[in-house]
C-alpha cells in the first residue's frame, strides 16, 4: 500500500491574523489526553497531569469529536473575531461530515449529536506559564448560514454552517504550537486508540532511538489505566497496523517508529 503522509509540520499560530490559515491541531490537545482514546466516549470527568500541564474534561468527547474539530479548522471558508474574543468560523458542511468520517459523507444527524457534544463539554486548562486557570467551553454557538453552495451531485443549493470557537479554547491553542496536515486519513483509522495515538505522535517532530514504546504511547493517550485496558489497547492498536504503515508508521518489537 502507498504511503499516505499526513505531513504534519509546526509553527506559532495568530489564530486572529485574517490572512493566517487555522491549525488543523495544537500540540497540548493531544498531550494532555483532552479527546478520550476511543470512538466510543463516555460522560465523565476525567483529571489529566502530564509532564505538559494539567487539565479537567467534563464531558462526552472522543477520538470521533476531534476528528470533527480537525475538519472545522480544515475548512474554515471565513472566519470573524467577535468582541469577547470567541471566533466564528463559515464551513461546508458537507466537506467537514466527509473529513470527519474519512473519505465517505457519513451521517448528517450523528455529526449534530458531536457538534452538541462539544457545546457541553466544560475543560478547566491549567499549562505551566500561565497566570490562571481557564475555564470554560470548546464550541459555543451553530447555526445555518445564509450563505450557499450549489451541490455538485444535485444542483441544490446548501446552507454553509457558522461555528462560534469559545474564546478560553481559543486563548489555550493560540498559546500552543500548533500543527498542520490532514485529519482525513486519520479519521480512516478503525480504532480510536490508533487515531489517539497518531495524534499524540505527530506532536513530535523526533522520534527517541528505536522508537516509542507501545505501551508508553498507550499510557501517554489514557487507554492503559488498567491491565485489562493495556491489554486491549494493544490489541486494537495491531487491529490498526496496515492502515498506521499507510501513515508512515509501523509496529515493530513492542514499539511504534516512523517509517516515512
Amino acid at each position: 500500500m502507498a504511503k499516505k503522509s499526513i505531513k504534519a509540520t509546526a509553527g506559532q499560530i495568530s489564530l486572529f491574523d485574517d490572512e493566517s490559515s487555522l491549525p488543523i491541531s495544537t500540540v497540548h490537545q493531544s498531550r494532555l489526553q483532552m479527546y478520550q482514546p476511543t470512538k466510543k466516549p463516555k460522560d465523565i470527568k476525567q483529571v489529566i497531569e502530564t509532564a505538559w500541564g494539567s487539565a479537567v474534561v467534563e464531558g462526552r468527547i472522543g477520538q470521533v469529536h476531534a476528528g470533527l474539530m480537525e475538519a472545522i479548522f480544515k475548512h474554515t471558508i471565513d472566519k470573524r473575531s467577535e468582541a469577547n474574543g470567541a471566533l466564528t468560523v463559515l464551513v461546508d458542511p458537507y466537506q467537514v461530515r466527509t473529513t470527519t468520517y474519512g473519505g465517505s459523507q457519513g451521517s448528517h444527524e450523528q455529526i449534530w449529536v458531536m457538534l452538541k457534544d462539544l457545546m457541553k463539554c466544560v475543560v478547566e486548562f491549567n499549562i505551566p506559564g500561565k497566570s490562571r486557570k481557564d475555564l470554560g467551553h470548546i464550541l459555543e454557538h451553530v447555526t445555518e448560514s445564509p450563505m450557499t453552495r450549489d451541490n455538485p451531485l444535485t444542483g441544490e443549493a446548501r446552507k454553509m454552517w457558522r461555528i462560534t470557537i469559545a474564546a478560553g479554547y481559543l486563548e489555550w491553542i493560540g498559546r500552543d504550537l500548533a500543527l498542520f496536515y490532514d485529519p482525513e486519513p486519520i479519521a480512516r483509522l478503525e480504532t480510536g486508540i490508533a487515531q489517539a495515538v497518531v495524534r499524540h505522535l505527530e506532536g513530535h517532530k523526533r522520534q527517541p532511538p528505536g522508537g516509542w514504546h507501545v505501551d508508553g504511547l498507550i499510557n501517554a493517550v489514557g487507554a492503559g489505566k488498567t491491565s485489562q485496558n493495556m491489554r486491549d489497547s494493544r490489541r486494537y492498536l495491531l487491529k490498526d497496523q496496515e492502515a498506521l504503515k499507510s501513515l508512515g508508521y509501523v509496529i515493530e518489537d513492542g514499539r511504534v517508529k516512523k517509517d516515512r
